[in-house]
């Protein structure tokens, strides 16, 4: 079995785009996608924040810490694909705003 080949980290080189197998289109389309990606994680992480700021009752305390943890996790998501974005050699949240007003949780965000 032959050992595949190294390439280098794609943030290492001064190339525009990341070394890999994938056609410009392909690259294009897996770029678009992760930003649609990005502005539904980071528009989820803005949605349950809020849920942690307005929590009441007598579970208070449960549900703010977990709330607080899912917000955390869920943020951490946002910055392994806006650097998966980078790899591709696109340039994540170009139009964020955008994205995050067209974005599944952030149309409910807005009719809100």
């Amino acid at each position: 079995m032959k050992t595949p080949e190294l390439k280098p980290s794609p943030l290492a080189t001064n190339t525009s785009r990341a070394l890999s197998d994938l056609s410009e289109k392909g690259v294009k389309e897996i770029s678009a996608s992760l930003q649609e990606l990005l502005a539904d994680v980071f528009a989820l992480y803005v949605k349950t924040k809020n849920f942690h700021w307005h929590m009441t009752g007598p579970n208070f305390r449960d549900y703010h810490l977990l709330l607080d943890d899912h917000g955390d996790q869920i943020f951490e998501m946002t910055d392994v694909v806006a650097e998966r974005i980078r790899k591709l050699g696109a340039w994540p949240c170009d139009q964020l705003v955008i994205s995050l007003a067209t974005s599944v949780c952030g149309t409910a965000m807005l009719s809100r």
